[in-house]
């Protein structure tokens, strides 16, 4: 990954926290678990509400196609989608954006608290 400032770090980790299932896929992952396919990560996770009327492939689709790709931007994964598989868990990256996504928030708060309506002018 090229040099990211904290802003664009919190941003990744608002990528990772801005779905259930992608929370659900790093509570689910450990070093010790990679290489794992997404089949079998598919089947690990609990289905998205919104696709459990459709067929038991439909989470996988949604694992490939959409989070695996989202959380392999992040690197906190790397997801080989020719093959299908993570091939890298990264607890230390995913640590890493927790704490700077965190610390956005909570300069964003303290400079809403600070800033009253009438500085605003």
């Amino acid at each position: 990954m090229t040099d990211t400032t904290p802003t664009q770090e919190a941003i990744y980790g608002f990528e990772i926290f801005r779905h259930e299932t992608r929370i659900r896929i790093v509570e689910e992952l450990s070093s010790d678990d990679v290489p794992v396919d997404c089949a079998t990560l598919a089947d690990e996770l609990p289905e998205e509400p919104s696709i459990s009327t459709q067929s038991a492939s439909s989470q996988e689709q949604a694992l490939h196609h959409l989070h695996l790709p989202v959380l392999d931007k992040t690197d906190v994964i790397t997801y080989d989608a020719d093959a299908l598989q993570i091939t890298m868990f990264d607890p230390d990256r995913l640590a890493t954006l927790i704490e700077v996504t965190q610390n956005l928030l909570q300069s964003l708060e303290t400079g809403s608290r600070s800033d009253s309506p009438h500085n605003s002018r």
